[in-house]
């Protein structure tokens, strides 16, 4: 599934490139994912119950299986290998009306009205954009780490967000989540806090090319250190001939909420993403219906696992923040009226209310096919972007 988010970089202006990956990121990137997927099917679950519809299962990841976990109410919950999410089997979603008894329709999903059929349907989406406003509710309310675009915000710290490949911020030894506490130049003079901002500093390495710097850092585990950089040319693809270091950064400041505010702030901030979100896919389509497709701000499975990696190293209310965009993303997604989404299956269904008959069974199954091939072409072409920009951050 594509996901279209914004990355904010400051001194490398990295348009998305910044895509980084190792085994702690695939973790905590499989996690999230699990999280997200369980939240959507667990919506389905809960409306189907609510109607009627019996549910054979609810499984942990995809199949194969590995174990089955309990049975309780009709519904077994089961364990399997492929860790990416999960799945709720409703009793008759894909199954022809005239094979079933009289007992079974009644707690078939085909036998029921078609209202209760898109409210089973929406359910996924829905709760996946309540688990995007609680966990910006959350994030507001323990301290939400504000990213600024301002020269200067009071008790504001500039965080790492990555370092280049190769670069000599990288050889140095700057990681993800480290601090820039102070700047000095080779005499000791040293650079006032207040002027530390992204665009500063940016500016400041760009002024002393060739010139021995010391950076203070302050680690993710409190470590206070000095290393010394030289800032180089050929390191901004673009402006190869202004000086860099290599370092991505951004200024963040924490402010806490109280839970009403944080409750307002974090339905606006849902419906926010929203708004973006399709605004995004609406350029997306008018950029390749004329040609001139855009992927620089899409990402999809290689690019989001990079960014949760990079969201998780500046810290864990970060790393929820994250999850909160990428579930309402998820909830903007699965309503798009596409074959294969719930959101074409609920128009299959709209279309079966007001014709009082189901569409062709060679129409419905045919579309869902096209549907799904061009998600999955979309997903190639989106991930084969992704692993380019990691081959040549």
């Amino acid at each position: 599934m594509q996901i279209v988010l914004y990355c904010r970089c400051c001194s490398l202006q990295c348009a998305g490139r910044c895509v980084r990956i190792d085994i702690m990121t695939i973790l905590i990137f499989v996690a999230v994912l699990v999280v997200l997927i369980l939240i959507h099917e667990l919506g389905h679950f809960i409306f189907a119950k609510i109607f009627g519809v019996r549910v054979d299962e609810f499984g942990i990841g995809y199949p194969p299986k590995a174990m089955k976990l309990a049975k309780f109410a009709g519904t077994e919950y089961t364990l399997n290998w492929l860790p990416f999410g999960g799945f709720v089997r409703l009793f008759g979603e894909n199954q022809s009306k005239e094979q079933l008894s009289k007992e079974e329709k009644q707690v078939s999903f085909e036998y029921k009205k078609p209202y209760q059929k898109i409210l089973i349907l929406f359910a996924g989406a829905f709760f996946n954009f309540l688990l995007g406003w609680f966990l910006f509710a959350f994030v507001f309310y323990s301290g939400m780490p504000l990213f600024w675009d301002k020269n200067y915000v009071e008790n504001a710290r500039i965080v790492v967000t990555d370092t280049k490949v190769g670069s000599p911020a990288q050889i140095a030894g700057i990681k993800q989540g480290d601090i820039l506490e102070d700047l000095y130049l080779s005499s000791s003079v040293k650079i006032r806090p207040k002027l530390m901002s992204p665009d500063f500093v940016a500016s400041f390495i760009a002024k002393h090319t060739g010139e021995s710097l010391s950076f203070k850092i302050k680690t993710k585990d409190g470590k206070e250190e000095l290393l010394k950089i030289t800032p180089a040319q050929g390191i901004l693809d673009s402006s190869p001939s202004s000086g860099a270091v290599g370092v991505e950064m951004t200024l963040v400041s924490n402010k806490s909420f109280g839970v009403i505010e944080s409750l307002w702030l974090g339905f606006k901030s849902s419906l926010s993403v929203s708004w973006d979100v399709l605004k995004g896919l609406a350029m997306l389509v008018k950029n390749t219906l004329t040609l001139h497709m855009d992927l620089s701000h899409v990402a999809g499975p290689v690019g989001i696992a990079s960014m949760v990696g990079q969201a998780a190293s500046v810290g864990f209310v970060y790393l929820l923040y994250f999850m909160a965009l990428i579930s309402v993303n998820l909830a903007v997604i699965n309503l798009l009226p596409v074959p294969a989404l719930d959101g074409g299956r609920i128009v299959f269904v709209i279309y079966e209310w007001i014709f009082a008959k189901k569409a062709p069974a060679w129409l419905e199954n045919g579309l869902n096919i096209v549907g799904f091939v061009m998600l999955i072409l979309l997903m190639l072409l989106i991930t084969y972007h992704d692993i380019a920009r990691l081959l040549h951050s």
